[in-house]
């Protein structure tokens, strides 16, 4: 119990001196309407289009093979037309949250890779829904493209110890979020979980990023749960295999059909991954 409070006391303590990224005024405001009950896709469209760098981001985002449309989509209108509120505001999440990570993480993590993996994860667990539960597919895409948020927070604030629990990592000598909480007294989970309440995202989605370490036990959506332990120290595609077997058995889709849609995943993911980085 001692040790327990005294890591929430850390937790608190990195909190108060670590100014989270604001995001701009137009994409706060953004994020507002689109968490309205009765969303203007007009006025949507205009406050996408007042900020350069998101409609640049969100353009991208909107034109890689993930999303299949057969035409370039070259302009806001269309393009909020066709995605739908729903992944919308996935996008908008996505484009919002990759700037406002700290850059300083680069000194331990490589952003690229994160965010290719984090497209893995969220490419599947869109596929997964689709078979599983239809109406979850945007909400667990955007959870899954950002359950890992707390790495690069925690990457920048020690980066010489955080390089060193990666190379742990991937030596075999525990999951990333166990040595995390060996040397921080939390986990990325946890720190991801304060980012996404102090940027306002969903509650939904900050719940999701707290729990996906221990997402059975969280009820989280099955696909959620299928791809909540893949992470940065894994390199899509050479360690995909397991993750197929392990999302089979969690969700009851036959083994052949997950691992086309993991095939899928890593083959769009790094169009994806350009995007946010």
């Amino acid at each position: 119990m001692f040790s327990r409070m005294f890591a929430r006391r850390r937790l608190r303590a990195l909190a108060a001196r670590y100014e989270v990224p604001a995001f701009s005024a137009v994409a706060a405001r953004l994020l507002d309407e689109l968490q309205s009950e009765e969303v203007d896709l007009r006025r949507v469209t205009a406050l996408v289009a007042a900020d350069p760098g998101l409609s640049v981001r969100v353009l991208a985002m909107a034109n890689t093979p993930c999303f299949g449309f057969r035409k370039k989509i070259d302009d806001l209108p269309r393009a909020v037309a066709l995605l739908g509120t729903a992944t919308l505001e996935g996008l908008v999440l996505g484009a919002m949250v990759g700037p406002a990570l700290p850059k300083g993480a680069r000194k331990a993590l490589d952003l690229y890779a994160f965010w290719q993996v984090s497209a893995v994860r969220a490419l599947l667990a869109r596929e997964l829904s689709r078979v599983l539960a239809p109406t979850l597919g945007s909400r667990l895409f955007t959870a899954g493209l950002l359950l890992d948020l707390g790495m690069p927070i925690l990457a920048d604030h020690r980066p010489e110890d955080y390089a060193r629990i990666l190379a742990e990592s991937r030596a075999g000598r525990g999951t990333i979020a166990e040595l995390e909480r060996e040397v921080f007294g939390f986990d990325h989970a946890e720190v991801g979980a304060w980012a996404a309440v102090a940027w306002g995202l969903p509650d939904t989605l900050a719940e999701a990023v707290q729990a996906h370490h221990a997402a059975e036990e969280a009820e989280l959506p099955a696909p959620l749960v299928a791809v909540s332990d893949i992470g940065p120290h894994r390199e899509p595609p050479e360690d995909l295999e397991s993750e197929a077997e392990r999302a089979a058995r969690i969700t009851g889709v036959p083994a052949d059909i997950v691992a086309s849609f993991f095939e899928r995943a890593a083959e769009q993911a790094d169009a994806l991954a350009a995007a946010l980085a």
